[in-house]
């Protein structure tokens, strides 16, 4: 079979691009001639593009042997016109669009493209062409459903990721130096973006250093990623308001080394997003045996698995005290990691590859 994978972008260490490469690896491995279009590339995975032409040419010819599988998770004209010339077989792929609300005041780049980014999914869910949608959590395929997908015409495989990369990760010396700190090490990896909470951990800081003590640190990994600041600075003026300045550290951009190091030796993840179409930063911390407290919000719950700390109410002060019991208490420390550990196990490449052969042939 012809597949052709469609993507607005193929930049390094993003989920959805982890998710198209895996994606089309898989299927040549299967046996498929795969190619992905992208609009935009990082310059390493130029050599995955192809231009639009040629995918013209392969997506309105040989349509009985042909599959175009289109990632959707942002506002993309280019592809949703590509769609719409499409005579073969189309699989959409949904990563769920972040709700505009979050990124009112704050970023209005941000809020205009989300909102067009759901008015399209409107459009794309009525094109005859597509014969099977996917999302990456049942969160996602009931957000297609409540938009009027049939459910019958649905199915979830969860995003590839590169979770296993991390058995050969080196060390960041300067990272574990960072955490050998004396304090209890908070994590949380994510982009610095309104739906990921942070207002909400630098709020769990302030109640436990009020509750506990001051022997806590917050390490958020991740990129600033709106064209204005107004979010970032909210941030640092709460930071001030609470005179937390040296109980939060922002790390914008670490390589993999830096991020395994993060992971490995830090006391407790702490999830307080309110929207995650799926959340893989979880998994992450599930492979190194690091416990989670979460936010029951969106995928977050069914990403997580069964028996790991969930918290149903925006309740600071049952954070706070959350993470006092993990990091005092080394039975549930260590019963966490461990149904964390099986929980990844559901996740394995081996599966997601089955599922995905499975169904291209739909």
């Amino acid at each position: 079979m012809n597949i052709f994978i469609m993507v607005p972008s193929l930049s390094l260490h993003d989920a959805v691009c982890n998710d198209a490469l895996k994606q089309q690896e898989v299927l040549r491995q299967a046996g498929h001639k795969c190619e992905i279009y992208a609009e935009f590339c990082d310059p390493s995975t130029q050599a995955m593009s192809i231009d639009e032409p040629k995918l013209v040419a392969g997506i309105t010819s040989d349509i009985a042997n042909t599959l175009l599988i289109y990632h959707h998770a942002v506002f993309w004209a280019s592809g949703e016109r590509l769609l719409r010339t499409a005579t073969c077989k189309i699989h959409l792929k949904y990563h769920n669009i972040t709700p505009p609300n979050f990124f009112k005041g704050y970023d209005n780049g941000s809020y205009h493209a989300t909102l067009a980014g759901i008015e399209q999914t409107k459009r794309l869910i009525t094109l005859p062409g597509i014969t099977r949608f996917i999302g990456d959590s049942a969160y996602n395929v009931d957000d297609l459903v409540e938009l009027g997908v049939p459910r019958e015409k649905t199915s979830v495989i969860a995003p590839f990721h590169k979770i296993s990369d991390f058995s050969t990760a080196g060390e960041s010396e300067e990272v574990r130096n960072t955490l050998n700190n004396g304090k209890i090490n908070i994590l949380f990896v994510g982009r610095v973006v309104p739906n990921k909470g942070h207002t909400h951990l630098i709020e769990v800081i302030d109640r436990y250093a009020h509750h506990y003590g001051q022997d806590i640190m917050l390490h958020i990994v991740g990129s600033l990623a709106m064209a204005e600041p107004n979010y970032f600075i909210h941030l640092e003026q709460l930071i001030n308001e609470k005179r937390l300045g040296g109980f939060v550290e922002f790390k914008q951009k670490v390589d993999f080394a830096a991020l395994h190091t993060y992971y490995k030796y830090a006391d407790v993840f702490v999830v307080a997003s309110e929207h995650e179409g799926f959340c893989v930063p979880l998994l992450e911390a599930q492979y190194h045996g690091l416990p989670i407290v979460a936010l029951n919000r969106a995928a977050v719950k069914d990403t997580l698995g069964t028996e790991q700390l969930v918290i149903d109410e925006l309740d600071y002060d049952r954070f706070a005290a959350a993470i006092k019991i993990i990091t005092s208490n080394i039975q549930v420390r260590a019963y966490l990691a461990e149904t964390g550990s099986a929980n990844v196990q559901k996740y394995a490449v081996e599966t997601l590859a089955k599922q995905t052969c499975t169904q291209v042939l739909i």
